[in-house]
């Protein structure tokens, strides 16, 4: 401010004769080359103006990611606690992947062969499950029904006409039960994938048996 009172005088006094013709154009010249300089700096500080805004952006979307991580790692620690039997024992498996977490487990501990009815063991096991589901407010609940390739044959043909039904039923069982147990209705997602979605080769019983499964996968609700 103080440069532009200085050269406004000194232009003052041009104007009334005081200062030379040529004393007059250095002004000019100099008043033009502050009057850039200002502009120069009124763009470098808007750059950094958003740069700085950039860099709030990244540190909120970073800190928002930690919190994400950390109810991720406290989930699945919870989930772990509540299955450890069936962990143990190989009928159930929790994994994560690119921010979603999955619980894997095997149609027998939840069926029995053929059925889309929850038996016994099966609706204590995701009673535990749903306590846990039970407290999120920011998680979509995809719960994806998967079978063997085996077609459906016999009197089980009147039932399902195909491993798309049975997968469908068995999500569908899996869904009803949670919302039973005070899961969130909203959050739920059954999902049918038949035969075409494996985990293993279907070309042995061990490869059939881990193909035939029920997948909870917990992701970020848009």
């Amino acid at each position: 401010m103080k440069r532009f009172a200085v050269v406004s005088i000194i232009f003052f006094l041009a104007a009334a004769g005081c200062v030379s013709t040529g004393t007059y154009k250095k002004l000019e010249s100099d008043k033009a080359v502050l009057e850039k300089q200002v502009t120069d700096l009124g763009q470098q500080i808007d750059e950094l103006s958003k740069v700085k805004q950039e860099k709030e952006q990244v540190e909120l979307t970073l800190k928002q990611k930690e919190e994400l991580l950390s109810q991720e790692q406290q989930t699945k620690q919870q989930l772990q606690e509540k299955l450890k039997s069936e962990i143990d024992s190989q009928r159930v498996t929790i994994s994560e992947l690119e921010g979603k977490l999955k619980v894997n487990l095997v149609d027998k501990i939840l069926f029995d062969s053929g059925q889309a009815a929850l038996n016994a063991e099966g609706k204590q096991t995701l009673a535990k499950v749903a306590e846990v589901l039970s407290t999120l407010t920011d998680k979509a609940i995809h719960v994806q029904g998967h079978t063997d390739d085996v077609p459906i044959a016999g009197s089980l043909k009147a039932r399902f006409d195909s491993n798309w039904e049975l997968s469908a039923a068995r999500a569908l069982a899996v869904v009803k039960y949670f919302e039973n147990q005070g899961v969130d209705p909203s959050h739920l997602i059954a999902l049918a994938y038949g035969e075409h979605h494996p985990m293993a080769p279907n070309d042995s019983s061990k490869g059939r048996a881990q193909n035939r499964r029920i997948d909870i996968v917990l992701t970020p609700e848009l």
